[in-house]
């Protein structure tokens, strides 16, 4: 089966980490990913290895919780907005189809944060934005 591949963008996108900082962290040799025609691509075994890397997951976990905590604090939002977050408990052989599902679904999806957190046999997602892409997210998983 051929593997999905990221880009630096869309890892950015994921993570809630700027694209200078993971940058950094490829060219510090923390995170892995290949060069292809001048553009860094992650495949699905480099993203899920840079979600559990020590070093790169505190700053992950940092980023991830900073924007449910500005959606909570936001008095006035332009839209109808939702914050969602799941938590999950699958198997081990179960969370890389699952990451990959739904890192897949939120390649095209605009107007929506989005972050993963894997620890163990748990997985935590976490959508934030418009209040009917991220109802349509939730149905798709």
């Amino acid at each position: 089966m051929l593997k999905a591949t990221y880009s630096i963008n869309e890892v950015s996108k994921m993570t809630g980490l700027t694209t200078r900082t993971i940058r950094n962290y490829l060219s510090d040799g923390i995170a892995t990913a290949s060069k292809i025609d001048g553009k860094w691509v992650f495949s699905e075994d480099n993203f899920l290895a840079m979600l559990e890397n020590p070093y790169i997951a505190p700053a992950i976990k940092a980023k991830h919780y900073a924007p449910v905590f500005d959606f909570l604090k936001a008095d006035k939002k332009p839209g109808n907005e939702l914050c969602l977050v799941i938590d999950r408990c699958v198997a081990e052989s179960d969370s890389e189809p699952l990451v990959s599902k739904v890192c897949d679904l939120m390649k095209d999806v605009e107007n929506v944060e989005f972050r993963c957190e894997k620890k163990d046999k748990n997985i935590r997602f976490i959508f934030m934005g418009d209040e009917e892409q991220v109802k349509r997210i939730y149905l798709e998983i």
